[in-house]
């Protein structure tokens, strides 16, 4: 059973090599466990976005597990949440990334690196979770990162590590952000002076097609909509269509155990072509094409029905002659 004292969602600023970075967690009551479970987004990498996918994800797994969920840095807002002063904030001089936004792709990578090895409790063993880019992000943590050793199963969800560029999506994406970016930019800062009133309905309209609109979501559009976060996902995202490109098939190869890749039926970031791809290439490999529709963007209104599918995942590492001994109770 799920303790109702101890399961509230909290939204908190940490710092990460010296950066303020906000976080969402979850922590049952018990402080000390075998596994914990983070959350790296794709971009826009706020983490507000996660929240009903964090949270959903936490009650399917009956409380048992802390979740985490971390921001890319300079993409949420910092100044809306309370700051946590532990554990204090430090640099790591060998790995250190700027003090000033916008971080690139490969800081940002760092910056996860340093988040694990820092705010994660050293005794305990890692499941990720990545969405879009944050499988790259992934990809690249389990071949730099110190507790490398610790990730148990990374979970990579509608994952964009390759191709990015030439993917439909991509096509569109690029001159956009290497020949628009300041435009972005400057749009951005006109709406953000606008009355809350006339932005809300402009966000309203612009969402009016999602029919199952996750709640909370057009206030997480508005953080977005600054100029601060704009431009991270903007340089964030020029990074991705330069620099992501071959899939890493050495990285894959040497943790393909501890992969599940779920691939969108309908995702133009990654077209069914690569999942055929990669299953083909990784015959062996836990690799799923998605059969209910949900978007490549699903915690705009999947979040719920991705977090029960996540959590059936989750469930095998954890209790997995549990786990079993459940599917062999269905069966019968």
């Amino acid at each position: 059973m799920v303790d109702s004292l101890a399961c509230s969602l909290v939204k908190e600023v940490v710092f990460v090599n010296g950066l303020p970075t906000v976080i969402s967690k979850i922590l049952p009551r018990c402080r000390i466990h075998k596994f914990v479970i983070v959350v790296i987004p794709g971009n826009p990498g706020l983490v507000e976005f996660y929240d009903v996918f964090v949270t959903s994800l936490f009650n399917s797994l009956k409380g048992q597990w802390p979740i985490y969920a971390i921001s890319h840095a300079g993409h949420s807002p910092t100044t809306e949440y309370p700051v946590n002063p532990f554990p204090k904030p430090s640099i790591d001089k060998a790995t250190a990334v700027k003090s000033f936004f916008p971080l690139t792709l490969n800081e940002q990578i760092v910056h996860k690196n340093e988040f694990l090895k820092s705010h994660i409790p050293p005794h305990s063993k890692i499941i990720l979770i990545g969405h879009s880019i944050g499988a790259y992000v992934i990809l690249n943590i389990l071949k730099t990162c110190d507790r490398a050793a610790d990730i148990t199963k990374a979970i990579l969800l509608f994952p964009t590590f390759e191709r990015m560029a030439v993917s439909p999506s991509g096509r569109y994406v690029t001159p956009a952000v290497r020949y628009f970016k300041w435009f972005a930019v400057s749009a951005v800062a006109v709406f953000s002076v606008l009355p809350e009133s006339v932005r809300r309905f402009l966000i309203n309209w612009w969402l009016s097609d999602r029919k199952n609109l996750i709640i909370g979501s057009v206030e997480s559009v508005l953080k977005l909509l600054t100029p601060q976060s704009i431009i991270g996902v903007v340089t964030m995202a020029d990074n991705e269509m330069k620099e992501v490109v071959n899939r890493d098939d050495v990285v894959i190869e040497k943790n393909l155990d501890k992969f599940i890749f779920y691939y969108g039926v309908i995702d133009n970031w990654t077209p069914v072509s690569y999942y055929e791809d990669i299953r083909k290439r990784f015959p062996d490999g836990e690799i799923y094409l998605c059969q209910k529709n949900f978007q490549h963007a699903f915690v705009l209104e999947s979040s719920h029905e991705v977090a029960e599918m996540v959590s059936s995942w989750i469930q095998k590492v954890m209790c997995p002659l549990k786990y079993f001994h459940s599917l062999s109770t269905l069966n019968q």
